[in-house]
Order: C-alpha cells, then structure tokens, then sequence
C-alpha cells in the first residue's frame, strides 16, 4: 500500500490477462493489510462482500484473518439469454442479502469487494455503504471493470467506473486514497476482444498485445482511454 501519488497509474504486471492480475494484485493488497493490520496491534477482521466463489478466502485465513462472507445468491445462470454468463454453486455465505443490508453494527479492518460494483444498481450507495462497515484505521479494498460487456445478467447495471469516480468518492468520504491504478489498456483489451471473437488460446493474449501496441504507436491517448479494470485502496481514517 503506497503513499497517494497521481490521480491513476498504470501499475504493473503489464500485459499480464485480466484474471491472474487481479488474483496477483488482490492476493498482495490482502498480505499488506495483514502486515499492517499486525504492526498497529489491529485484529484480523475481514468481510468479503459479493464474495461469490470466495477466491481469496483461502489466502485470507492461512495469514490468519477472522473471514466473513457475503452474497445476494440471486444469480442464475440460466435466467436470461443476453450477455455472458458463468456457472457456480451458491455458497453458504456468512451474509445472505442485498449489499445494502449487511448489518453495519459489526467493523471489520479490512473490506474487500471484487468485480461486484457493476452489479449493483446504485454503486454510490453502495460504496457508502462499505466505508461503514471499515473500522476506523481499516482498508478498504475495490476492483470492478473500467470497460465490461454484459455478464451475469440480469444482474448487470453498469460497464465499468472510472478512476476519477474512486477519487471522487474517496475524498467525499474521508478515505485516504494509498493505490489507485488501472490494469491493461486499449492494446491489452483489443487483444483480449480478438481472442474472444476468434477463439484464440490465452497463450496469445501477451503477443497480440505487444503488437496491437506497435501497431498504435504514439497514440498515447487512445493506449490510455482503455483497460480492463481500476484497482483501489483506502484506509478509513481514525
């Protein structure tokens, strides 16, 4: 967890795929807090809202967290023919319910909520509503996409959020921005939708992307309007 520096950064792991960067990125973000969470005398609290298949459970307990999980458990496969849309088992979730409802009575030191802000209807409520479940002095840990096709309908209300929107309610709300970066960019997601459209094995995400960059040149602007997702860390102030 760095220091604020600019407003968005293009942090590292470059031309890495989507998924394993966020794994990569979410799996360091969460040992950090443990260090930190340790260093201050802090407890190991930790809720997962929109949790789904629990990805980062496993690392949370082997450092030692107390994990709790949420989910709305509403999502079907099956129950819609737009978009794409992925097949999982519901999970005994420690929260079952509307991001909204979780019961803000109880403060956890560390919030995370991965790839879950596209799927709310109002996502301004929503992070409102996480700052209050953070303990003074905890983290707070955010992913969603920054561009998204229709997925998980009909449980999919927005494309993506910008990094400017972070900031903006970061400072709204008296969280102290430590990372806020963007993943990938117009090369990385071009490579990744020519993948998709002609069924190319992953291996070939990083060498289309390098070229896609070649081929764009000096168009630093355009590199920079697209990426797969923004990743941000905010700690509650005491």
């Amino acid at each position: 967890m760095r220091g604020r520096g600019p407003v968005l950064k293009n942090i590292t792991y470059k031309r890495v795929g989507n998924q394993t960067f966020r794994d990569l990125w979410c799996v360091g973000q969460i040992e950090t807090a443990h260090a930190e969470l340790n260093k201050r005398g802090l407890t190991l609290s930790l809720i997962d809202v929109g949790a789904g298949q629990m990805p980062y459970r496993e690392t949370a307990m082997k450092l030692g967290f107390d994990y709790k999980s949420h989910d709305f458990n509403k999502y079907d496969p099956t129950s819609g023919d737009i978009g794409l849309h992925s097949s999982w088992p519901q999970h005994n979730h420690d929260f079952i319910c509307d991001i909204l409802q979780i019961p803000t009575i109880e403060k956890f030191n560390l919030v995370l909520c991965t790839e879950v802000l596209e799927h709310v209807p109002d996502p301004v409520a929503a992070i409102k509503h996480l700052e209050r479940l953070v303990a003074p002095g905890g983290y707070l840990i955010l992913t969603a996409p920054l561009l998204s096709l229709i997925h998980q309908a009909p449980f999919h209300f927005s494309s993506g959020l910008t990094p400017f929107w972070y900031q903006h309610w970061f400072e709204h709300l008296g969280l102290e921005c430590l990372e806020l970066g963007q993943h990938g960019d117009y090369a990385d997601l071009s490579a990744q939708e020519l993948r998709r459209v002609f069924f190319l094995p992953g291996f070939l995400q990083k060498p289309l992307a390098q070229l896609a960059a070649v081929l764009l040149g000096k168009r630093a602007s355009l590199l920079s309007s697209g990426g797969f997702s923004i990743f941000a860390v905010a700690r509650k102030l005491n």
